[in-house]
């Protein structure tokens, strides 16, 4: 018979967290780039662009903390993957 470890169950639960923690991050920073609401589609390639230039660092500042919520969902993708063993 095939042995399996345990996980610690701390390590899991801090990976868990970090899934909700991270996508509240991504949608802080999706509100701090001004893509949140999205544009309109009556809005013309003219406006979007004045929209998206006239607040460069903010749509910068936005999505590079997107960036950074994106990497907290990997520990949680890695839970998902221990729990999915462990049904096996």
């Amino acid at each position: 018979m095939e042995s399996k470890a345990v996980p610690n169950t701390f390590w899991l639960k801090i990976c868990a967290w970090s899934g909700i923690v991270g996508v509240v991050i991504i949608g802080l920073g999706m509100v701090w780039a001004g893509l949140v609401p999205i544009p309109g589609p009556s809005e013309t390639a003219q406006q979007t662009y004045d929209h998206l230039v006239g607040q460069s660092t903010g749509v910068r500042f936005g999505l590079m903390l997107a960036m950074v919520g994106s990497g907290l969902l990997v520990g949680y993708a890695a839970t998902l993957f221990v729990q999915m063993r462990r049904i096996e």
